[in-house]
């Protein structure tokens, strides 16, 4: 499998800073920044009934954006503070069957026939790319998320911050890039992913109304 590289931050901000903001503190420290991209994703996460996936370390998510279906098996990887390491599989569905790639992965595991949608991630995310020199180096992504438990009215909602390596980008590379980031909006390093965070919220709440 392919590895991601990223950082992830936790945002306490409702709103998310503007492009002029961005780019006047990313071009003081030598960065370009592209114009903005918006789009919507919708993702269900996928596990057996005792959770196998989880266990073996894996999560797998089928994501629906502008139309298109995109499978996606990650690992857990390695994570140090902000900085999640892992290795994923994407591949493109084109039927309602999982992929053959992901499918053969899946078996080793569980039997993928015996997978269902667990917990449902809506997200509005808005994207640009970072330039140093001409070259692409990162992905920076705001994400403003809301999850739920399938066919349930009870949702959680949080904001989050994630810059991806592109090109092989380095750690230190994109931890600069974050210190400047800082500056424009308050970051909290956030160890865990959208599925472990909207896991636990959900299962607060769901306490809560007992």
């Amino acid at each position: 499998m392919p590895t991601e590289r990223e950082l992830k931050f936790s945002l306490m901000d409702d709103t998310f800073p503007d492009r002029d903001s961005l780019r006047l503190a990313l071009s003081a420290a030598g960065y370009d920044l592209s114009a903005a991209r918006e789009n919507q994703q919708r993702d269900r996460y996928y596990d057996d009934a005792v959770f196998s996936l989880k266990t073996a370390g894996y999560a797998l998510r089928r994501r629906s954006v502008n139309n298109n279906i995109i499978v996606t098996l990650k690992s857990k990887g390695n994570v140090q503070g902000a900085l999640h390491e892992r290795n994923e599989l994407e591949v493109p569905a084109l039927t309602h069957a999982w992929p053959q790639e992901i499918y053969d992965a899946i078996k080793t595991i569980t039997n993928p026939q015996s997978l269902r949608g667990h917990i449902d991630i809506s997200t509005r995310r808005v994207t640009y790319l970072l330039y140093q020199q001409n070259q692409e180096l990162a992905e920076l992504a705001f994400d403003a998320v809301t999850a739920s438990y399938p066919k349930s009215d009870q949702s959680i909602h949080f904001n989050e911050l994630e810059l991806e390596a592109k090109h092989d980008a380095t750690a230190e590379q994109l931890t600069a890039i974050a210190d400047v980031l800082d500056g424009v909006i308050a970051l909290t390093a956030n160890p865990v992913t959208k599925l472990e965070r909207a896991e636990v919220l959900l299962s607060l709440g769901a306490s809560f109304q007992q």
